[in-house]
């Protein structure tokens, strides 16, 4: 296959305490399995659509801001998602954020993010599936709605 590209020497993570005792749920080290497609009664929160999942906005600190999040993995802790997002910034996705969706009770990594053109979103999902196969073939659309 082609070469990897020569990266610069690369900042030490910043590792400022050593890790405490693992949590209850301690988070799988390798590549999460994102949720292709996340498994939900329907109900009111979750509206199927032609681009991926539309869920209602809730009121949590971390909720996911309303628009199309190209997602790549899921966690039920903050810790398993801020240290996924953090290994993905240092690996050259400066992008990634991570936020939490009140009702599927979980933390959503995403790497990318479009305000109101699903269609970018799709075409972002379409384009890192292809460029990072192994990490994000299975990368899909979130849609966060504004409550009514």
């Amino acid at each position: 296959g082609p070469e990897p590209e020569p990266e610069p020497t690369p900042e030490p993570e910043p590792e400022p305490e050593p890790e405490p005792a693992p949590a209850p749920e301690p988070e799988p080290e390798p590549t999460p399995e994102p949720e292709p497609e996340p498994e939900l009664e329907p109900s009111a929160d979750r509206m199927p659509t032609t681009t991926g999942y539309e869920y209602q906005r809730g009121g949590h600190p971390f909720e996911l801001r309303t628009g199309h999040h190209v997602v790549v993995a899921v966690f039920a802790t903050y810790e398993g998602a801020e240290r996924y997002t953090a290994r993905l910034n240092y690996n050259g996705y400066p992008a990634a954020k991570f936020g939490y969706l009140s009702v599927r009770e979980q933390y959503y990594v995403y790497i990318s993010y479009s305000a109101d053109d699903v269609g970018q979103a799709r075409t972002e999902r379409d384009r890192v599936r292809r460029i990072n196969r192994d990490q994000f073939s299975k990368a899909w659309v979130l849609s966060v709605v504004d409550r009514e």
